[in-house]
This record gives C-alpha cells, sequence and structure tokens, in this order.
C-alpha cells in the first residue's frame, strides 16, 4: 500500500511539473508569435494574440499610419525593420493567477542597440492573450 502511494505522488507531482511547463510555453508562444508579427508589419496576424480590449483600445489601427503609404515607402519600411529581433527573456508571474508579466528585449543585425520592454499577458477561456504593453 505504501509503495502504490508513493507510485501516486510521483506520478501527480510529474503531472504537475508538465502542466506548469505547458503553460509557460504556451505564454512565450503568445508572447513572442505578437512580437514576431507586430515588428514585421503584420498587423492582422498580430492582432490575433491581442485580447479584444487590448484592440479597442486603440491597438486595432496599429495599422493606420501605414494606410496612406505607396508600396514602395511600405517596402522599404519592412526592411528597416526586418533587422529587429524579438526575444523572451522572462516570464513571471504576477498578483493575479491569469496575470502574467513577460519581459522581452529587441536587438538589431547589428546588435548595437537593445531595447528591452514588457507585455503582461492574460488567460482568456482556452489560450494566453497580450493584455497589456508596458508595464
Amino acid at each position: 500500500m505504501k509503495k502504490t502511494s508513493t507510485f501516486l505522488v510521483l506520478v501527480l507531482f510529474v503531472i504537475t511539473l508538465n502542466s506548469c511547463g505547458g503553460r509557460e510555453t504556451q505564454i512565450r508562444d503568445t508572447a513572442q508569435g505578437f512580437l514576431d508579427s507586430y515588428l514585421s508589419a503584420q498587423f492582422d496576424s498580430a492582432a490575433k494574440f491581442c485580447t479584444p480590449e487590448l484592440l479597442s483600445s486603440g491597438l486595432d489601427s496599429m495599422s493606420a499610419p501605414f494606410a496612406g503609404l505607396d508600396s514602395a515607402a511600405l517596402e522599404l519600411f519592412k526592411r528597416q525593420i526586418a533587422g529587429l529581433h524579438p526575444e523572451i527573456i522572462s516570464v513571471e508571474k504576477r498578483l493575479k493567477k491569469d496575470s502574467i508579466e513577460v519581459k522581452y528585449k529587441i536587438t538589431t543585425d547589428s546588435n548595437r542597440e537593445e531595447t528591452k520592454g514588457v507585455l503582461t499577458v492574460v488567460k482568456r477561456g482556452d489560450s494566453w492573450k497580450v493584455g497589456k504593453l508596458g508595464e
């Protein structure tokens, strides 16, 4: 009986570890997907990673500044931002269980410049969405 109890405790422990790791992977994937899409000017794709609240706060019009550009200017802009590379630094719990702070950095091809930022990723149903930009 004691061996069975010990075995069950070990199984539950492994399941708990795996579920926590899967959660962090989902959060990282959401944040990375948003940053990759946003920094490659794929705004419709970036919007899929956001909560409706974030989109309605003005992020839904993130492509508005580019709407009036001709195709040559838009291509020039896309070439310039192609050298930006976002990387997730850390995933940290916040006070709320369903709210996670994701710290990231963006480097250039030349690695001469680095910008750091924060996203808040929140649980919405079965998925994680970017709910806030900045701290």
